[in-house]
């Protein structure tokens, strides 16, 4: 088995945000720009775990809580209030691994990404006005299966199979038509 316990700190500098300039006066069409802001701080802890019982079963996780703020609010709309809080970035987020050979030939694996809350802008067009919304938080699953045929010492076959995102886990309030 094997435990990681690690910090992390990052101090950005001229960091990127989008500011709105209005609307195109022909197409009616958003314009944003994007610019150098003060500055943002990403910091947080994460903990990789990690344990095997040889070939037959082996188990990797890891966990990471994160603060991701702008060192001075934010403006992304004339709509939404300042933020300092960065969009789109979850403060948890987490996945785990599971795979095994249970069989000479045969080994699967198992696995999973959590995305917790986060703060997502939603701009005018298919809703009426600009908002920032939290996401509620989900988590994927995904199975691997593989099979490997042996031809002869030195040739093998190996099929492989499987399902990405098993339950369609995703963010559920994207917006949507042509006006997204």
């Amino acid at each position: 088995s094997n435990l990681l316990i690690e910090g992390f700190y990052t101090a950005l500098n001229d960091v990127f945000y989008l500011e709105s300039l209005g609307k195109d006066p022909v197409s009616g069409t958003l314009v944003q720009e994007r610019r150098n802001g003060n500055g943002a701080r990403v910091y947080g802890a994460n903990i990789d775990y990690k344990i095997a019982h040889g070939k037959e079963a082996q188990l990797q996780l890891g966990f990471t809580v994160q603060r991701s703020r702008y060192t001075e609010a934010v403006r992304w709309s004339e709509d939404v209030a300042a933020i300092k809080r960065m969009p789109r970035t979850p403060d948890y987020y987490g996945y785990f691994t599971f795979s095994s050979a249970p069989l000479k030939n045969f080994d699967f694996s198992l696995s999973g990404v959590y995305t917790g809350r986060m703060i997502v802008p939603h701009f005018a067009g298919y809703i009426e006005k600009d908002r920032l919304e939290h996401t509620p938080d989900f988590m994927d699953f995904n199975l691997k299966l593989n099979y490997t045929f042996v031809l002869n010492d030195h040739l093998k076959l190996q099929v492989n199979g499987g399902v990405q995102n098993i339950f369609n886990a995703f963010q559920k309030d994207l917006d949507k038509g042509m006006n997204r």
